[in-house]
């Protein structure tokens, strides 16, 4: 029933576009049907790409987000500390040696980032995503890594004294006289 319906509206519509040009064709030549053809497909092609132009400009033109101050400031000049960078997304970012003591970085995203040599002690890395991070000689003394996840990191001499080291995930992380214990065993001295 509906296919029929939408069967008779098609041919409705072919109808009511295709009878003028045949009683045109009756006077002119085929020639005619297809230069009418082809002057409806050029129209709606023009529209096609008006839409597109002006959406392409909407989204040009659309202002570009803005990172949080401290983001910024981190990753302008490589100090923050004490600083609320919690969420922060610091995908891929090159902190080498960056000054974040005391910050808190609870729950910010650092995958990918490189923080060889970084100031972290007193940091907050509670549920921090730090899968494939490099943290070699990181000073993360006294630091709360609570739930972090240190997939794929790597951590050479990065000292650890005094911190909270409680739940982490590190399964195939590189860890070495880092003072984190791996699958159970002692801390690696």
């Amino acid at each position: 029933m509906i296919l029929n319906t939408v069967s008779s509206a098609t041919n409705s519509i072919a109808t009511t576009l295709v009878n003028p040009i045949v009683r045109s064709a009756r006077f002119n030549s085929f020639r005619s049907i297809s230069l009418g053809l082809v002057g409806i497909t050029a129209a709606s092609l023009t529209l096609q790409v008006a839409d597109i132009q002006r959406l392409t400009a909407e989204v040009v033109n659309r202002p570009v987000l803005e990172q949080p101050e401290p983001v910024r400031q981190l990753l302008e000049t490589g100090k923050c500390p004490s600083c609320n960078l919690a969420g922060a997304d610091l995908r891929n970012a090159h902190l080498i040696g960056a000054d974040l003591r005391n910050a808190s970085l609870e729950g910010a995203n650092l995958t990918g980032a490189n923080l060889e040599g970084a100031d972290l002690t007193g940091a907050t890395l509670k549920t921090a995503n730090l899968t494939e991070v490099m943290l070699s000689n990181a000073d993360l003394r006294y630091s709360d890594m609570t739930d972090a996840n240190l997939e794929r990191a790597i951590a050479y001499n990065a000292d650890t004294r005094g911190a909270t080291l409680v739940n982490l995930n590190l399964a195939n992380a590189q860890i070495w006289n880092s003072g984190i214990s791996v699958g159970g065993d002692e801390p690696i001295k």
